[in-house]
């Protein structure tokens, strides 16, 4: 465990460590192991389309009507028609839901530290006025 060029001691790091003690192939699940879920706040997706922080007033104001309006974030980001968001009048909220829905986001791992994130794949900043 030398480093071939300096000769010291190498470092191992988490994912080595992981792979040590790994008792079974990688992606294999036990029975009766619950799903997950993977999901973005509404107002992550929201001030991605606005263009904006998440924590903005543009952001809470287009939130607090579309729960106002459609009920609670939870069912809205995984199962209410994406349909029913569009005639509410947030198309392109609609559209950037249905992209988180299909997977098609940009994941940007952590490191030292630092938190990772999630994108969306597609560039959906709209230009149109969110409401």
């Amino acid at each position: 465990m030398r480093c071939p060029v300096c000769g010291k001691r190498l470092t191992m790091g988490v994912l080595q460590r992981v792979e040590d003690l790994a008792d079974r192939p990688a992606g294999a699940r036990p029975e009766g192991v619950a799903g997950c879920r993977n999901l973005v706040p509404l107002p992550e997706i929201v001030a991605e389309v606005a263009g904006v922080g998440p924590t903005s007033k543009t952001v809470r104001g287009i939130v607090d009507a579309m729960i106002e309006l459609l009920g609670p974030e939870l069912p809205m980001l995984e199962r209410l028609p994406l349909d029913a968001i569009d005639k509410a009048g947030f198309s392109a909220v609609a559209e950037a839901i249905g992209t988180v829905r299909r997977g098609e986001v940009v994941r940007i791992p952590g490191f030292d530290g630092e938190y990772g994130s999630i994108r969306l794949a597609a560039d959906i900043t709209s230009s149109e006025p969110l409401r």
